[in-house]
């Protein structure tokens, strides 16, 4: 596995309190779709809150210049002061407050995306970002369009016969930090997690949110595998990247996830990548 550089991590947050420092100008550009809402996970402890919200907030303020002002919430384990501060400068944010998270507890995420993500938002996409993975650029309509159920940075490198093989057999296990998901598809995997899962020990391998949705359900479940619509590993990495092949591609993705592909998109395309 990919050691993320003190220099990648720098890059990154550069470029979040870059976004940070131009507020909301740009933000307004584009029409937001009416049928997506973002949502992003803020759990910390208040002591760390507000360091932390600069870059969270830089990766929201980039997601809303590349796809206008689309309904979000955040999801935090409390009412920081930082939250509030954002939700009353921007009448799209809802804070919705889960106890049960606890202060940088990826686990904690997991269970909670796993089975309540669908009660989240109303709308028939959810678009998940982080401060580590969301947009670069224009681009939302034509991956919402496709109508896949779960679209992510693929686990795969996005080649000839990777494409093919997670076509045909609708099989690609996919990165959730900046993600696309139907709220049919969030519905089926909470209606999985309840029946069969929510009382197990948790095995990061197995029921980490996204692995959980995109590997084990599809594999161990035949119903599930045929009731979704997975993306095909050329679409996903169109979508987002993460560790493979952004050096062989013409095409900036449409994002990115960790601070190894923010940096591979920076020396790759260089002023290609604004914000």
């Amino acid at each position: 596995m990919h050691k993320v550089a003190d220099a990648e991590i720098l890059a990154l947050r550069r470029y979040l309190h870059q976004s940070v420092a131009k507020g909301a100008c740009g933000c307004d550009r584009i029409s937001p779709r009416a049928d997506v809402t973002v949502v992003m996970y803020f759990f910390w402890n208040t002591d760390d809150a507000d360091e932390k919200w600069q870059d969270f907030a830089g990766a929201l303020l980039a997601t809303w210049r590349s796809c206008g002002l689309l309904r979000t919430v955040i999801v935090s384990n409390m009412v920081h002061g930082c939250l509030k501060e954002f939700a009353g400068t921007f009448s799209n944010v809802e804070i919705q407050i889960e106890p049960s998270l606890k202060p940088g507890d990826i686990n904690s995420m997991s269970i909670d995306c796993n089975s309540r993500l669908h009660s989240r938002f109303d709308t028939k996409y959810v678009m998940i970002v982080q401060d580590d993975g969301f947009p670069l650029r224009e681009g939302l309509d034509e991956f919402v369009e496709m109508g896949y159920d779960f679209i992510g940075a693929p686990y795969c490198r996005p080649s000839f016969l990777p494409n093919l093989l997670t076509r045909v057999l609708r099989f690609c296990p996919s990165n959730g930090g900046f993600s696309l998901r139907s709220q049919r598809f969030c519905r089926l995997v909470a209606e999985y997690w309840g029946r069969e899962y929510a009382n197990r020990p948790f095995v990061v391998d197995d029921m980490s949110e996204d692995l959980f949705c995109t590997a084990t359900l599809p594999r161990r479940h035949l119903l599930f595998w045929m009731r979704r619509r997975q993306s095909p590993s050329g679409v996903a990495a169109r979508f987002s990247q993460e560790l493979f092949s952004i050096q062989h591609s013409d095409v900036i993705p449409f994002g990115f996830h960790t601070a190894t592909a923010f940096s591979a998109i920076q020396c790759r395309f260089g002023l290609g990548v604004t914000i």
